[in-house]
């Protein structure tokens, strides 16, 4: 790379994603974030393997590298490929990115804003009826008494007409969670959980909208309801993660994980399920919006888009065939199914792998 500077005592992060074209058993070398002939040296880390080896042939893997400066410098990025050389390897860089913070985020090309993470609603949120589901990290710090009421927001969603629409904070003003949705006049149903269902440590917070009610559930126990609540008719082109929609404020304070996003109300029983597995949680048709923030903060990967449907009756019997779809980089976590008319359940697919269908099939 040309030189790029770093500033005694400042932390930096340096990412980049790679892709191997096949597997090698040769030496990787890592490659460096920063490299000073006769100066300082950083060398990227791969936590979850070199893109050589035989389980990441083919797939994007990130190289990260978290240092603080000891000195100020100039430097270079170094990016190589086998120590020895293979013949046939074609190794593919993408996404170099440099931040002054001590985690990496993901890639953005050009200068990330301050810390405000949002969601795009369209397509996402369904005003009529929908279920957020969210691991949080509860610490003193989001129960902390401020004395306003606006504390610690979780997430909040402006309504289409201007402010609240639904919003999930604990409150500054006294030991209790809050959910509350707005109608477009501004009247409001709440509901108040204490906190004492949240001792500090990670909890899953799911909460539930529809015309007929709203419920609140923590570690997929439902501890509030509210039936015939106020809800709005739409709402603004963004949801805030973390902290208030207005200036940003509010922010939380603590971490974040594991964020599900759905366009229908959840059955108190999917909501259990999905806590008692202690799995990420799953993706399926109703999902509209998913994030991992898998060791960084990856954008949403997942959602749920559904394609047309194609008609095959005109093939008569299935002979062979192969599905394939293109993954970039920083979309590790591309999931498809799918399902003939007359099958009841879809059927996670390979990349270059076949449809739900046996050879021989009829399928007029």
């Amino acid at each position: 790379s040309s030189d790029w500077s770093i500033v005694a005592g400042r932390t930096y992060t340096v990412t980049v994603w790679a892709r191997a074209n096949q597997a090698s058993t040769k030496s990787f070398n890592r490659g460096y974030a920063f490299f000073k002939q006769g100066g300082q040296q950083y060398l990227f880390n791969w936590p979850d393997g070199y893109p050589t080896d035989a389980k990441n042939a083919g797939k994007w893997v990130r190289g990260i590298c978290t240092f603080t400066a000891a000195a100020n410098e100039s430097g270079q990025v170094y990016l190589y490929g086998l120590t020895d050389g293979e013949a046939g390897l074609i190794i593919d860089y993408d996404g170099l990115q440099v931040e002054e913070k001590p985690y990496a985020t993901s890639f953005i090309d050009g200068t990330r804003s301050p810390e405000t993470l949002t969601i795009p609603t369209a397509g996402v949120f369904n005003p009529q009826e929908g279920t957020i589901e969210c691991w949080v990290y509860v610490n003193d710090l989001i129960k902390r008494q401020t004395g306003e009421a606006n504390a610690s927001m979780l997430l909040c969603i402006q309504r289409s007409g201007g402010g609240d629409g639904i919003f999930l904070r604990h409150r500054g003003t006294s030991a209790v969670w809050e959910y509350r949705t707005h109608a477009d006049d501004g009247t409001f149903t709440n509901l108040s959980v204490p906190d004492s269902y949240t001792p500090n440590g990670w909890h899953l917070f799911s909460v539930r909208w529809s015309p007929s009610g709203i419920d609140m559930f923590i570690d997929g126990v439902s501890r509030g309801f509210a039936l015939n609540p106020k809800l709005p008719s739409g709402f603004h082109n963004v949801a805030y993660l973390g902290c208030y929609w207005l200036s940003s404020y509010y922010h939380i304070n603590s971490l974040i994980d594991d964020l599900r996003i759905s366009n229908r109300a959840r059955t108190d029983e999917e909501i259990a399920a999905a806590y008692a597995s202690g799995q990420p949680l799953p993706v399926d048709e109703w999902t509209t919006y998913l994030l991992r923030f898998s060791g960084a903060l990856n954008f949403g990967r997942g959602g749920y888009y559904i394609s047309p449907q194609y008609d095959l009756s005109t093939v008569g019997s299935y002979v062979k065939h192969r599905v394939y779809w293109q993954e970039d980089a920083d979309q590790g976590e591309c999931l498809v199914y799918a399902k003939l008319d007359n099958q009841s359940d879809w059927t996670q697919l390979t990349n270059g792998g076949s449809l739900p269908i046996v050879e021989g099939q009829d399928l007029t």
